[in-house]
């Protein structure tokens, strides 16, 4: 009787084991809901890639790459001495209509070496059609800035959200550091969360990872 008592919560163990390592490769309908419901909850990211989940997606600069870091939720960018208008930009503010005449409110986390006033933007390469222009103070530790602003200038087809790193052809050399970025609608500022369309393309990542794990274990039985 023990013998059988201990098989049988072996057995179960090792169907939990297996829920556990099932349940790692890809969320279910249920934890899906939670999430989305939360970032509604939260005030939703009008911004997509704001912590690099997705590469290099939404994202782009000026000067060489091998100045772009973009890890663990940070977006790092440093300047070369000479370089024309150094900048960061961020263009999935082209995916949401923003409605004229309403309160929206941009967050974020900055920190850069050396300390020092650069300008953020939401506007055109060239500056034309800004709806946001505010000088901003980066400390060289952490710190958090919240920017209401009323939208009052229709975004063009070639709108960034964007933020200065340096003068226009420095002598000098700085790195901005940015993360926890978000966009939301109304005038209070909330804790930073992943726009929806980056929840979804990371359940779409784990559901991929999941059939080819799936398709290479057929495989390898079939041989």
């Amino acid at each position: 009787a023990r013998l059988t008592t201990a098989e049988a919560n072996i057995i179960a163990q090792a169907g939990e084991i297996a829920l556990k390592a099932e349940r790692s490769e890809v969320y279910t309908k249920t934890e899906t809901d939670a999430i989305v419901d939360g970032i509604e909850v939260g005030g939703r990211n009008l911004l997509q890639n704001t912590d690099g989940s997705r590469g290099t997606d939404f994202w782009s600069w000026t000067g060489s790459t091998s100045l772009v870091e973009i890890a663990d939720g940070i977006i790092k960018k440093t300047n070369a001495i000479g370089e024309s208008w150094p900048r960061l930009y961020q263009s999935s503010i082209r995916q949401k209509e923003l409605e004229l005449g309403s309160e929206y409110v941009l967050s974020f986390e900055s920190r850069r070496e050396p300390a020092g006033t650069q300008n953020v933007s939401i506007a055109d390469i060239n500056s034309a059609n800004r709806t946001l222009n505010v000088d901003v103070y980066h400390t060289e530790d952490w710190s958090r800035h919240i920017i209401p602003f009323v939208h009052n200038v229709p975004l063009s087809s070639n709108a960034y959200l964007q933020f200065w790193i340096n003068k226009h052809q420095p002598d000098d050399v700085a790195t901005l550091y940015l993360r926890n970025i978000k966009l939301e609608k109304g005038n209070k500022a909330t804790d930073w969360t992943p726009a929806p369309e980056d929840v979804d393309a990371e359940i779409a990542k784990k559901v991929d990872t999941t059939t080819y794990n799936q398709k290479v274990g057929e495989l390898t039985t079939s041989i």
